[in-house]
C-alpha cells in the first residue's frame, strides 16, 4: 500500500470534479449562506427553510440533497489533508535518512563482525528512501492535475457567472422596455379616447347650436 494512500487523495479530486467544483455546481454566494446558516441553524430542515426563504429558486429538498453532498465532501477533504500532512511528514524522514546507514547505526563496530545483517538494514532504507521519493513524485503530479482541474472548473463557474449576470440584465432590459411599450400604447389609448369624447361633445354643441328650422326642413 502507498506511504500516502493515494485513493484517498483520488478519490477527493473525483468527487470535486463529478460535483462541479467545491460548491456542488451552486454559486458561491449560494454555498456561502448555506455555511451561515449551517451554523447558525440547530438542524438541516432549518437551514432548507431558511435558505429557501431567503432563495425561492432554491428547493427544500435541494438544500437537504446539499447537506448530504457537504458531509461527503468534508469526509473527504479531512482525508485528502491527511495525506498532505503525511507528505509533510515524509519529506522530513527523507532528510532524516539521506545519511549514511553506518553513520545512524548504535554501535558502527558491530558492523564489521555482523555485516550481512546490516547489509539487509541498508537495502530496506535504501528500498524505503526509494519508495517515498516514488510516492512524492507520484503525489507531486496528482496536485498538479487537481490544480489544473480547480482552475478549469473555476474558469467554467466564472464564465456561467458572467453569462447569468448577462442573462439577467437582458431580461431587466426586456421587461422594462415590455414596461415602456405598455404606457405608450395606455396614453395612446387615453388620449384616443379623450379625443372621441372631445369629437362626441363638439358634435353634440353643434347640433345644439343649429336652429330648429333648419334640422325640420
Amino acid at each position: 500500500m502507498s506511504f500516502m494512500k493515494k485513493q484517498d487523495v483520488k478519490a477527493f479530486m473525483d468527487f470535486v470534479k463529478t460535483s462541479n467544483g467545491h460548491e456542488n455546481g451552486w454559486a458561491i454566494s449560494d454555498h456561502q449562506l448555506f455555511l451561515k446558516l449551517r451554523k447558525k441553524c440547530k438542524n438541516v430542515g432549518d437551514v432548507a427553510l431558511n435558505l429557501n426563504e431567503v432563495l425561492p429558486d432554491i428547493s427544500v429538498d435541494e438544500v437537504k440533497k446539499h447537506e448530504i453532498w457537504y458531509a461527503r465532501y468534508l469526509n473527504l477533504k479531512e482525508k485528502h489533508h491527511e495525506a498532505l500532512r503525511r507528505w509533510q511528514k515524509m519529506k522530513e524522514e527523507i532528510k532524516t535518512n539521506e545519511s549514511p546507514v553506518v553513520d545512524q547505526l548504535e554501535n558502527p563496530g558491530e558492523f564489521k563482525t555482523n555485516s550481512s545483517k546490516y547489509l539487509k538494514i541498508i537495502e530496506k532504507r535504501t528500498f524505503e528512501r526509494k519508495k517515498i521519493k516514488e510516492d512524492i513524485e507520484s503525489w507531486k503530479k496528482e496536485r498538479e492535475i487537481m490544480e489544473k482541474i480547480q482552475m478549469q472548473l473555476k474558469e467554467e463557474k466564472n464564465r456561467q457567472a458572467k453569462l447569468k449576470e448577462k442573462k439577467t440584465e437582458e431580461m431587466k432590459r426586456l421587461k422594462s422596455e415590455m414596461v415602456k411599450q405598455w404606457k405608450t400604447k395606455k396614453l395612446a389609448s387615453e388620449q384616443e379616447q379623450k379625443n372621441t369624447v372631445e369629437v362626441q361633445n363638439d358634435i353634440e354643441h353643434n347640433i345644439k347650436q343649429t336652429p330648429s328650422w333648419r334640422t325640420n326642413s
